[in-house]
């Protein structure tokens, strides 16, 4: 993937606007000032790192850029950030990928004593990180973007693009979630439209 690059950044009223260049296309994007501080935004010319995928245009790319700064293992390259799935506020789930076998992408993005990813739960007042690991297996991913509810076992239906997911009644709640944003966020960031079926 190519680098992006911010054209140039401004700010109307409480809104910042940054035109990024990505692969040789200009995109705006529009960031909401509250929540984001001044070293968020670099200016003309500069660089975004290649470990960030094209999500500076919506809600995703500020947790992105979140984990760019913290992380220098996903500046590098090392760590790919596959898929975001947010809910403003409330909770995020990242899916990550290591370039390097002797990286744990898991490890490196919490940071000793969990730091780095302290500093971004911080940032963004206290919302809930959930970070997991990509898998080409979509049951793998389902599985994992469900934790820490314990799966009995998944039925795809790969016309429908739909995921049963089978737990026991004890388990229900986890998959759901809150406001049922467990279960919404992980059909997000897989891609399958995950429904639950309790044993």
């Amino acid at each position: 993937m190519r680098d992006a690059s911010v054209v140039h950044t401004k700010r109307n009223g409480e809104k910042f606007y940054s035109s990024l260049l990505f692969a040789g296309r200009l995109r705006r994007a529009t960031l909401p000032g509250a929540g984001q501080t001044d070293n968020e935004f670099e200016g003309r010319g500069s660089i975004l790192y290649r470990g960030v995928r094209s999500m500076a245009d919506d809600d995703t790319g500020l947790i992105a850029r979140h984990f760019a700064q913290e992380v220098p293992e996903i500046r590098a390259g090392s760590i790919e950030i596959k898929v975001i799935a947010r809910k403003p506020g409330y909770r995020s789930k990242l899916a990550l990928q290591s370039k390097d076998a002797s990286i744990d992408c898991i490890a490196a993005c919490v940071g000793f004593r969990g730091a780095r990813i302290k500093k971004i739960v911080d940032a963004l007042g206290g919302e809930r990180i959930d970070l997991i690991r990509w898998h080409d297996s979509p049951e793998r991913l389902i599985a994992h973007a469900l934790q820490p509810a314990v799966i009995e076992k998944i039925i795809l239906h790969p016309a429908q693009h739909r995921a049963v997911v089978v737990v026991k009644a004890v388990q229900a709640s986890l998959v759901l979630g809150r406001r049922g944003e467990n279960r919404e966020l992980a059909s997000q960031l897989s891609g399958w439209q995950i429904e639950v079926e309790v044993t």
